[in-house]
């Protein structure tokens, strides 16, 4: 009986040490951000070092611009773009330009189906914008010249579409 008692205490210690290391199931994240899609499934199996949930950054907002193939110049770092969202325009820059395969896996071209893009433009919202909601679908605009972005400019001011 002695022995059966002191494997209980000795258990319940374990026990008590065990819910006081993982703070009784309760999951502190070091950054306070976003929830993604794609979090772990309660009962789901994880190898050591695998993440439960990711975390995002709501201030380190971009959008990955597929620079469509037919276009009259090649964007550059730096390049003014307009993110188009419903009814806003929304300034930002070009932050870098990447190749497809560095951020899309697809399989690939094939006779019958051109890719779409063959580099994509990462683009950085400007300080003080609203950017959309995550994961929302967007339009990207640019300018080739400075003269098509004074006119544009121009006529977004003449028409009062930079109010909305």
């Amino acid at each position: 009986m002695a022995a059966l008692d002191e494997f209980s205490r000795q258990l319940s210690d374990r026990l008590e040490k065990v819910e006081s290391s993982f703070a009784d199931g309760r999951v502190f994240s070091p950054i306070a951000g976003i929830v993604a899609n794609n979090p772990a499934r309660a009962g789901q199996s994880l190898v050591a070092g695998t993440p439960i949930a990711e975390i995002l950054d709501p201030t380190d907002v971009f959008v990955d611009w597929y620079v469509p193939n037919e276009r009259l110049s090649d964007p550059k770092v730096g390049n003014e773009v307009f993110v188009l969202f419903g009814n806003r325009r929304i300034l930002g820059e070009i932050v870098e330009i990447l190749p497809v395969s560095d951020v899309y896996p697809g399989a690939g071209s094939s006779a019958a189906r051109e890719r779409t893009a063959s580099q994509i433009a990462r683009i950085q919202f400007s300080p003080g914008a609203h950017p959309p909601a995550l994961n929302s679908a967007v339009d990207v605009h640019m300018h080739y010249t400075q003269l098509s972005a004074r006119i544009a400019s121009m006529l977004v001011k003449l028409f009062g579409l930079d109010e909305l």
